[in-house]
């Protein structure tokens, strides 16, 4: 049964969001008991679909980077370390945020452009719905579009706090 529900919430998640196509395709994710574990699986998707050898061979000689949010929690730049990608901003290129703490797109645009001229393969763009310090949004739809354009795929993790102190992750994925 839980299996069914979350299949419903992911689903309904990903509509919300933008990130689901016309049919309801183009989306995977699971429910999560924490952002940390939610941004490292979101990063062993998105290196398994744009790099499957990566599975059995490794990522070696490959110049993997990926972009997240200058608001966006610690956990991403662990999940590149994680992952065999390294550290820095090499791997973890930091995109610009409003003072409300949202990803500017037209600058992840510009850094993907950067990346890709600097012969770098970009993997993953981590979008945030609600950021840990200033609760900003980052416009997922927007972020979705350019993902699109430079065929990146996009994760999405939404945080939601409850009084009970229960949390619930979600982790969305287009597949640009």
């Amino acid at each position: 049964m839980f299996a069914v529900m979350e299949r419903e919430i992911l689903a309904r998640t990903a509509a919300l969001f933008g990130l689901a196509q016309a049919d309801g395709s183009g989306f995977d994710g699971v429910m999560q008991a924490g952002g940390s574990f939610s941004n490292l699986s979101a990063f062993v998707v998105a290196r398994n679909e744009m790099c499957p050898a990566s599975r059995t061979h490794g990522v070696a000689g490959q110049r993997l980077v990926c972009f997240a949010s200058a608001q966006a929690h610690y956990s991403i730049a662990r999940a590149a370390m994680v992952c065999g990608l390294g550290l820095g901003e090499d791997v973890c290129v930091t995109v610009p945020a409003s003072i409300q703490g949202c990803m500017d797109p037209e600058a992840l645009d510009r850094a993907l452009e950067k990346a890709k001229s600097e012969g770098k393969q970009p993997f993953f763009v981590n979008a945030t719905a609600g950021t840990t310090v200033m609760g900003g949004f980052d416009d997922f739809q927007a972020i979705a579009a350019v993902c699109r354009k430079h065929k990146v795929l996009c994760g999405l993790v939404r945080r939601v706090e409850t009084h009970s102190a229960m949390n619930t992750n979600f982790s969305c994925f287009c597949c640009c």
